[in-house]
């Protein structure tokens, strides 16, 4: 079973490393090992500037998505909107957007599209749902693209120093194409480190919620909030000068 094997990696890099050999060379020891891992492809992603790869996720078919953020105007997209860093409400960062792509399971690209900006947007982490859709979360700035009908569409973010105004956001897109299907901001906190998915399609990312209003003079209610909270295990903070962490299923 997969947790055998997990199991399996975990004990040979644990003696490899109890004897003084480093991880990175622990990793290539196993890797190149008589009837270990071989490399079934590999490529670099990116324009002329620079890009980060945060989160990747593997289809029953053997398609892999990865999700992050680049500063390349030219990053190589085959659909969607063209980059955008026109943004005002930046931090000494300046502007990114979070790039989506699908490799086919010999590495062959099959899509890859931009999503956020104009300010400061990036990808975390990516999850795939049972019917057909790829989602991410991340942080993003002011002026996100939402989709009508979401629970959030409007920026409830704070100030986040190099970053900028920021505020968590999920986003859906269909997995054959790249289409967005939706997209929405999330609470008031700066960013969505991780999503999951569970068997029913509902979305979990992290919530950190510290008031109805952020500290933005361009925050909006949440009016989702008090309704959301009615019923939680733990519905107000129980400090008045910190934030809550919390998760909310979407």
């Amino acid at each position: 079973t997969s947790k055998n094997v997990v199991t399996a990696i975990s004990n040979i890099l644990t003696k490899f490393v109890s004897e003084g050999i480093p991880i990175r060379e622990a990793i290539r020891r196993l890797v190149m090992a008589p009837g270990g891992y071989s490399l079934d492809w590999s490529t670099f992603v990116g324009g002329t500037h620079w890009e980060m790869i945060r989160g990747v996720v593997e289809d029953s078919a053997g398609n892999v998505y990865c999700t992050g953020g680049t500063k390349s105007p030219d990053f190589p997209t085959t659909t969607g909107p063209a980059y955008d860093g026109s943004g005002s409400d930046v931090g000494s960062f300046g502007a990114l957007n979070a790039f989506l792509m699908k490799f086919s399971p010999t590495g062959t690209l099959i899509w890859s599209r931009l999503f956020g900006g104009p300010n400061y947007t990036r990808a975390y982490s990516v999850a795939l749902d049972y019917s057909g859709h790829v989602i991410i979360a991340g942080r993003s700035g002011k002026s996100l693209a939402t989709t009508t009908g979401v629970f959030q569409t409007a920026f409830a973010g704070q100030d986040n120093g190099n970053y900028g105004y920021q505020n968590g956001f999920v986003a859906k897109f269909d997995c054959s194409d790249g289409t967005l299907v939706a997209a929405s901001y999330v609470g008031t906190g700066t960013l969505c480190r991780t999503v999951c998915v569970g068997l029913d399609d509902t979305i979990y990312v992290p919530l950190a919620y510290s008031a109805l209003t952020a500290d933005d003079p361009d925050a909006n209610t949440l009016s989702w909030g008090p309704a959301a909270l009615a019923s939680a295990y733990q519905g107000s903070r129980a400090s008045a000068s910190y934030p809550c962490c919390g998760v909310v299923a979407i």
